[in-house]
């Protein structure tokens, strides 16, 4: 009874493949053990890879702690819109500040250790409406190519590369401080308006003919219109500034591992849910290469 309610529950791509790999292990006679006494087997050998997570306390960097995990699959979140796949694995490899009671303030650092021969990346579509209480699909665009390169998702002691990731991260702060900046000039109040919108509005208020019929004398209007109007020219030219330097420093940032293309994944599948976040409906597209590169569509719809 437990299987046959299993078959029609809905489940997320994760699962659905977790499943499929699940009973194939199963059914497969493990090659020997592994330390953790887990089996190894062929589908061991193609979907798994190996991540080290290190925790080192920032009053006491000799004292890190290390752990190796086995992972089937890197489940990039697109919650905060990154700009293409490298963004979104970045977030996922980023360094995190933590605080642990043991130790205090921490930094979490997470690097690959052993890369699969299939590299499976999960993108996480479903969230929570906090507001309405039920969740919710994003259907967010996730730009990637038909190849894919690691290196900077190594563990590795490769002083260059290790320069270029500390850079990068340089840069994406920076990065971070004008899309806010950005953000503040852009967003719109309560009302509506927004911070460029507000000045406007003031200015043509203050040369209405309300304020003169309500007896309300101002002084000095000219400097005042003059000083509004300035004001609209600085909030202009700053978000020029900022649309620019936005684009020239995320087409730098795009460049920083171009030296770096010795981990290569050429894409073979892609796994598709069309729906909303409880329901819907699955397929797969899968390259044919020995037919010139022609993708299939396979639906058992």
């Amino acid at each position: 009874l437990e299987n046959a309610l299993e078959m029609g529950r809905q489940q997320d791509v994760t699962e659905c493949i977790g499943n499929v790999l699940f009973q194939l292990e199963s059914a497969s006679y493990p090659i020997d053990l592994g330390e953790d006494n887990e089996q190894n087997d062929l589908v061991k050998q193609l979907f798994y890879g190996n991540v080290k997570q290190k925790i080192v306390p920032l009053n006491m960097e000799t004292e890190v702690r290390t752990k190796i995990e086995r992972f089937l699959s890197l489940l990039v979140n697109i919650g905060d819109h990154p700009k293409d796949i490298y963004d979104a694995l970045d977030s996922y490899f980023s360094d995190e500040f933590l605080k642990m009671e043991e130790y205090g303030d921490v930094k979490r650092t997470v690097a690959v250790t052993q890369f699969p021969t299939i590299l499976q990346i999960q993108i996480q579509r479903v969230y929570y409406d906090r507001e309405r209480f039920m969740p919710f699909k994003s259907i967010e665009p996730l730009p990637f190519n038909e190849v894919l390169f690691m290196d900077r998702y190594t563990d590795t002691d490769d002083q260059l590369l290790l320069e270029r990731k500390k850079d990068t991260e340089v840069m994406k702060k920076e990065l971070l401080r004008m899309k806010k900046r950005q953000k503040e000039l852009l967003g719109t109040n309560d009302l509506g308006i927004s911070r460029k919108a507000a000045y406007i509005e003031t200015s043509k208020f203050l040369k209405s003919e309300i304020l003169e019929s309500q007896g309300v004398q101002i002084s000095n209007k000219d400097k005042i219109f003059e000083r509004l109007n300035g004001i609209v020219s600085e909030v202009d030219d700053e978000l020029t500034k900022l649309y620019h330097d936005i684009q020239s420093l995320e087409a730098r940032i795009g460049k920083q591992f171009e030296d770096f293309k010795n981990i290569a994944y050429s894409l073979f599948a892609v796994f598709i849910h069309r729906g909303e976040a409880s329901y819907g409906h699955y397929w797969v597209y899968i390259k044919d290469r020995f037919k010139n590169g022609i993708w299939r569509k396979y639906n058992d719809e």
